[in-house]
Order: C-alpha cells, then sequence, then structure tokens
C-alpha cells in the first residue's frame, strides 16, 4: 500500500503515467479508508498469519490472496479532455478491466446496466459481495473490485482480480456474515487455472490500449525505496491508522521527502 501511495506523488512529480500489478504472499485484507475495521475478525487474522491494513481508497475490504492486483496513476489529460468527473473518469478506466476480460473471451459489464444505469444502494462492508454502478459482473456476478483517489490532476486508481479463492478463508476472517455473497473467480469464469504472468501481461496491454500509452519496466531506485519506507512507517504499519483511519495528513505532498 505504500508502493501504491508513492506512484501518486511520483506522477505529479514526473508528469508520466505510471502502472504496477502485483500480488499478495502471505494474504492480506484491505480495509477501505472510511471503514469501520470491525467488519474483520481480527483475532482469526492473527492466527492464521493474515495481515489487516487501510487503503486510501474508499470501498469495502478485500481479502486478498491468489489475486493479481494493478495500481495505475495518470493525469486527466490522458484521457483526451480535462476535468473528468470521478465516475467518467471511474468508468474510464475500468474500461481497461472490460479489454482484459475480453482478452480471455468473457463479457464482462457494469452492474449498472442490469440496474437500469443507476447506482445501487447496497454497500456492504465485504467488496466482492456489493454492487455500485460501475463494479463489474461477468455472468451476473461480480469480479473483483476497484477504487480511486484523486490527488490534483492525478488520477489514481488500484483494483483487485482474485485468480482463485478459498471461500471458507475468507468467511473465517470477516466477522459474522459480511463476506456473504455471490461473487466469481477469474479461474472460475473460464474454468481452468490461469497464470499470474500470463494475466500481468494481458492486463498491462489493456491498460495501454485505453489509456493510448506505451509502458516500460523500470526498476525503484534506493532514494525511491527509502520514501517508500518513510511512508509505510508513517502511515501503513501504524494500528491507529488501521484501526480509524487516524493520523493521514495529507497524503502524497506530506509523505515525499525533501528533495
Amino acid at each position: 500500500m505504500a508502493i501504491d501511495e508513492f506512484m501518486i506523488a511520483w506522477r505529479r512529480r514526473t508528469g508520466r503515467s505510471v502502472a504496477r500489478v502485483y500480488g499478495w504472499d502471505p494474504p492480506a485484507i484491505t480495509l477501505g479508508r472510511y471503514q469501520d475495521e470491525g467488519c474483520v475478525n481480527r483475532a482469526a487474522c492473527r492466527s492464521a498469519g493474515i495481515d489487516v491494513v487501510r487503503r486510501i481508497t474508499g470501498g469495502g475490504a478485500i481479502f486478498h490472496d491468489r489475486e493479481l492486483t494493478y495500481a495505475v496513476a495518470c493525469g486527466e489529460t490522458v484521457m483526451t479532455r480535462n476535468g473528468l468527473s470521478v465516475p467518467d473518469s471511474f468508468r474510464f478506466i475500468n474500461g481497461a478491466m472490460i479489454s482484459f476480460y475480453s482478452a480471455f473471451g468473457l463479457a464482462a459489464e457494469y452492474s449498472g446496466v442490469n440496474n437500469g444505469g443507476r447506482p445501487s444502494s447496497r454497500r456492504v462492508p465485504f467488496c466482492f459481495a456489493g454492487r455500485e454502478r460501475y463494479d463489474l459482473m461477468i455472468g451476473g456476478k461480480k469480479i473483483g473490485g476497484n477504487a480511486q483517489r484523486r490527488a490534483g490532476n492525478t488520477i489514481f486508481q488500484h483494483g483487485s482480480i482474485p485468480l482463485d479463492v478459498d471461500r471458507g478463508k475468507v468467511r473465517a476472517c470477516f466477522a459474522g456474515d459480511a463476506a456473504t455473497g455471490e461473487y466469481v473467480t477469474l479461474g472460475e469464469a473460464l474454468g481452468r487455472e490461469v497464470d499470474i504472468h500470463e494475466a500481468s501481461e494481458r492486463l498491462i496491454e489493456s491498460f495501454e490500449r485505453t489509456l493510448g500509452v506505451r509502458f516500460a519496466p523500470e526498476e525503484l531506485d534506493r532514494e525511491e525505496l527509502d520514501e517508500i519506507d518513510a511512508i509505510m512507517e508513517r502511515r501503513y504499519m501504524s494500528e491507529r491508522w488501521t484501526v480509524n483511519g487516524d493520523g493521514e495528513g495529507e497524503v502524497v505532498s506530506k509523505t515525499v521527502l525533501a528533495r
């Protein structure tokens, strides 16, 4: 999560778009920025060796295990016009996700398509069980989750693409019936195991097509890694932040080290 936040600072500093794809080992749960952490069974998580961390983006909690996660930070001008509303930019970037699923032969659509184009009022603690207007559905079931944050003219979005899931483990780590609901993984939708490297390549290609850019691999240097460590120590290692979302200060502007 510290690297994801760093991407916003990096994009604002350089003016360049940046994308990241990654997985989780060990598994973890991310809470939405304004979410009550009581939806998670912290004792069960500790027993299973599952970390809990709070994101800088909103939405419901996500259990990250056998999945591909992406993060992208870009400017409004990448989207061909300035001043996109949050819903418009969210829909635009999620177009890359629809393209990604299409590359696997799957027809993904927005949840609002089957809801008269209106946003759903159904908001639940577990992200995969929720239904918002621009959530993606395959075969009538939600797949993954995406969340966004803006900082100046930088649009940051990250999201989860579950490749497989242990539903028993998920339910055990949430309090009560918080993790119930219908959702599908990419492997289930395809009826086969999905290689994370294959999925990563197709996802980057989808973002390139949607954003009209070309990405090139670039390693983080020592100074950037130190900056990420500072963000991690200041925010994501803080129990106060994880439990209450306190102590955030200004995302990005005050986490960048003096240069």
